[in-house]
């Protein structure tokens, strides 16, 4: 860009921020016009006097430009700071606003054109005034300040933001990049979820389990050890490796997403919505690296989950497990002395009941195990 279209630029930009687009100052109600030709003058002053003067063209420049404010303030009747003499001076159409602007386009384009000589890394006139901000605040500015200091908060801030993706799927680009197919399996519980989703899994290559629990983790991979498909256990407690296993299970917060897979099964992918834990399901639906990914999940998040999916670009099929057998409700009131037989499972809400009623069975000479979450882990395995 040349220094011609360097003018015209900052011209423009003071024409429109004094101005509003409009050139001629007879368009300004008359209260308005006296602020904005205030407002240059003090502007004026405040960037001439803060030049250094010198021997060098720039200088002379300045000071000509210096000599033609003072002689425009001192001939123009709105010096003299009076409703009646701003009237006439607006009456006469004399363009007191337009000569100010080429005036100060004149001082702003010396200045910056040698500031950006003492500092090659400053940016142009054109990236300058890009900016929104940087041309909103030329009515109060000089073009050197706005560069020192908005010009370049907004480059750290702009420079941050393409570094943050807007969106939360795009802080995963390699599952981006791949073409991933989803099957959600939905249905209330014991209706087979899992385990025709583990059936996939065990017929994969390699492949990643994901479990809420650390048990249910170890299941897993007891269940496809035993099946004869080596799999490795991974949790916040534990760390079972098995040589040459190609598949793993691990609690869903552990997911390698630099790891690839042929297929992944996510568990229980209604805790997505969990205030506490449900960023690791958002994590994992988002970046994991499969071209086959199974979600289990109860019926009611499966309208969410197909949003998540429609948004990640993916394609996915819905499957719809039911009992095969009636789920029957006994209403009758339960009592542990006469009703509990053996291989019950008794299933209660707090640490403390927990412990209550396992006292109370021992006291019967029924012999019970106990299990609780704050039960070391290797007690849980047992």
């Amino acid at each position: 860009m040349n220094n011609r279209d360097s003018y015209n630029l900052i011209h423009q930009a003071l024409t429109k921020a004094f101005l509003e687009g409009r050139a001629k100052p007879e368009r300004c109600k008359l209260p308005r016009y006296k602020n904005t030709v205030d407002e240059l003058v003090h502007l004026l002053y405040k960037l001439s006097k803060s030049d250094d003067i010198g021997n060098d063209k720039h200088a002379k420049d300045m000071n000509r430009i210096r000599s033609a404010l003072n002689t425009f303030v001192k001939q123009s009747a709105f010096a003299a700071h009076s409703d009646r003499d701003y009237y006439r001076e607006y009456k006469r159409g004399m363009n007191i606003v337009p000569d100010l602007i080429e005036i100060l386009a004149n001082c702003e384009h010396l200045r910056y054109e040698r500031f950006r000589a003492e500092d090659p890394k400053a940016p142009s006139v054109e990236e300058l005034l890009s900016i929104p901000v940087c041309l909103k605040a030329v009515r109060s500015m000089s073009l050197v300040k706005i560069a020192q200091i908005i010009y370049v908060e907004e480059s750290i801030k702009n420079s941050i933001a393409l570094l943050i993706p807007q969106h939360p799927k795009d802080e995963y680009p390699m599952a981006r990049q791949m073409k991933r197919h989803f099957i959600i399996h939905y249905g209330f519980t014991n209706t087979g979820k899992t385990y025709h989703a583990l059936l996939r899994l065990k017929a994969a290559e390699t492949g990643v389990y994901l479990s809420p629990l650390r048990l249910l983790a170890l299941e897993v991979q007891e269940n496809l050890n035993s099946s004869g498909v080596p799999c490795s256990l991974l949790t916040g407690e534990e760390e079972d490796i098995v040589p040459d296993a190609r598949h793993m299970s691990s609690t869903v917060e552990k997911l390698n997403l630099d790891e690839k897979y042929d297929v992944c099964v996510i568990d229980e992918c209604q805790m997505i919505g969990d205030s506490q834990r449900g960023f690791a399901w958002t994590r994992a639906i988002l970046g994991v690296q499969a071209e086959e990914i199974h979600l289990c999940t109860a019926p009611e998040a499966l309208d969410l989950l197909k949003r998540v999916i429609d948004e990640c670009g993916d394609t996915y099929e819905v499957v719809e497990h039911t009992r095969d057998t009636e789920l029957i409700y006994v209403h009758a009131k339960y009592n542990i002395e006469e009703d509990v037989e053996q291989g019950d499972a008794l299933v209660v809400f707090s640490k403390k009941s927990v412990l209550s009623i396992a006292s109370e069975l021992f006291s019967k000479d029924i012999q019970a195990s106990v299990i609780y979450g704050a039960l070391p882990y290797n007690t849980r395995k047992r």
